[in-house]
């Protein structure tokens, strides 16, 4: 996922953190990271009951 930088006041536009660390409008441009975590998520099932 691309790092966010915020919006230009200037123009509303989205704005993202490039490979060179410049803040850029373009999101082709936009350096992608790693987001989250590498654990896995515990799936908990819950019991349905149906009336």
């Amino acid at each position: 996922m691309p790092r966010w930088a915020g919006v230009n006041p200037a123009d509303g536009k989205p704005q993202w953190i490039d490979s060179t660390g410049k803040v850029t409008s373009d999101y082709n441009a936009a350096l992608p990271e790693f987001v989250g975590n590498s654990q896995q998520m515990d799936l908990v099932l819950l019991p349905i009951r149906f009336l």
